[in-house]
């Protein structure tokens, strides 16, 4: 399966990574154009992928199209390879902006595939959590084709293409949220007497466990919660502090400014 990349930004990079690592695609069956030749340098040396000369080129050689450029490039990009892209082949469209629908009436083909997926940066390390969407003309073994590619960098889901906002809040954004959870529990361990290292590790790793958890063992957060806090104890103390400044409504609340925010930029 050869893929290639219009733009390899943090993204695209996070994705680039995930299916090579994980054997979705080899080196030599990936072609990448990017704007800036040294990004492209540093492409080359990193991942060892195919480096083009322009987003047609990359086009022209694949079969699945990931479009990881900014937005507001997408009409541009897609113009610009449109008549190089073979007929059958896949385009993937990676942004908050675009609808399916609006992708297609820029690339002007009934022969090519257009699906929307929102992936989020944990792909990188093989955790990604992505929904993926797809216009009505694919079939069941090319809809597997994409899952398939998004399940080498962790999970997928197929969503309606309505609910592409709601899974940029809850899954694209929140790593962002996590890190200044680990940010901010790192500076107190580091005030309470841990080396900067120790502390953010410690905190990571308790993010990570008590991800695996919930995971695992298919029990309500809130339960999994209460296993952690004894009567009248340490724990219970700092919960009760959070819930009395607004923990959970203040993340729910930069979720929905999220979504807001997705559904500005949609047309």
């Amino acid at each position: 399966m050869k893929i290639g990349f219009a733009g390899c930004g943090n993204m695209g990079k996070a994705m680039l990574k995930g299916l090579l690592t994980k054997g979705f695609a080899d080196k030599s069956e990936v072609f990448v154009h990017t704007e800036r030749r040294e990004s492209m340098d540093k492409i080359k040396s990193e991942f060892g992928v195919n480096i083009m000369d322009s987003n047609a080129d990359a086009a022209k050689e694949s079969d699945i199209i990931i479009l990881a450029i900014k937005p507001d490039k997408y009409k541009e990009v897609i113009k610009e390879i449109k008549k190089e892209i073979k007929a059958g082949s896949i385009l993937l469209g990676i942004t908050p902006a675009l609808t399916i629908a609006t992708m297609e009436k820029h690339l002007d083909r009934k022969d090519v595939l257009v699906a929307r997926a929102m992936p989020n940066t944990p792909a990188m390390v093989m955790v990604g959590m992505t929904g993926i969407s797809f216009s009505k003309r694919f079939d069941d073994g090319n809809k597997k084709v994409l899952m398939d590619l998004f399940a080498s960098m962790g999970e997928v889901i197929e969503i309606d293409e309505g609910l592409m906002g709601a899974i940029g809040s809850l899954s694209g954004a929140s790593p962002a949220y996590t890190y200044m959870l680990i940010e901010a529990m790192g500076e107190m361990g580091i005030q309470l007497g841990f080396k900067a290292k120790d502390a953010y590790r410690i905190s990571a790793m308790a993010v990570m466990g008590s991800a695996k958890m919930v995971l695992e063992s298919g029990d309500h957060p809130a339960i999994l919660r209460d296993n952690v806090c004894s009567p009248n104890g340490t724990t219970i103390a700092g919960v009760n502090e959070l819930e009395a400044n607004g923990f959970k409504g203040n993340i729910q609340e930069a979720m929905l400014k999220s979504l807001k925010r997705f559904k500005d930029l949609e047309h």
